[in-house]
């Protein structure tokens, strides 16, 4: 299957993000205030022009620890047709690729427990315990390091 990543519009990520997601908010009850931050990116996975999977990430503090020029991923989500066939990694591989590239020390964000897995293969770990998020379900904090720090997470 063939697909590409490339940066998309805010507009486009909070209608995937409703759909898969969130369905019981609207669209705009998706958009975080990381999403408007000037320097936030936001991902598109595209086959042909279909929008197949999304991912953001705008800087933001670690909630456990102060740690300097920290990111956090926001919205992940791939439609199931197109789950388990590289889409998903590809997000993740192109978006800490953009934050390299902005210097950031720190990637963090709150993931499904059912995507653990392909977070790990990316190099991120958890931090802290699972917990519940209302009608979203189980999640974990992840942080994943991408520069040399003092500080250890």
């Amino acid at each position: 299957m063939f697909f590409n990543i490339r940066e998309t519009r805010l507009a486009n990520v909070v209608l995937v993000r409703h759909h898969i997601l969130r369905p019981h908010q609207t669209p705009e009850e998706t958009i975080s205030r990381g999403d408007l931050h000037p320097d936030a990116i936001h991902l598109g996975a595209y086959s042909d022009e279909s929008l197949i999977g999304v991912l953001s990430a705008g800087p933001e503090p670690f909630p456990h620890k102060e740690v300097a020029r920290c990111w956090r991923l926001r919205g992940f989500a791939v439609y199931p047709d197109y789950r388990g066939r590289g889409v998903g990694s590809a997000l993740v591989e192109a978006i800490i690729s953009l934050l390299r590239a902005r210097e950031c020390s720190f990637v963090w964000g709150l993931a499904r427990v059912s995507v653990l897995g392909l977070y790990s293969r990316a190099g991120f770990r958890t931090y802290g315990e699972v917990f519940d998020i209302g009608h979203v379900g189980p999640h974990c904090t992840i942080v994943s390091q991408l520069r040399e720090s003092n500080v250890d997470l």
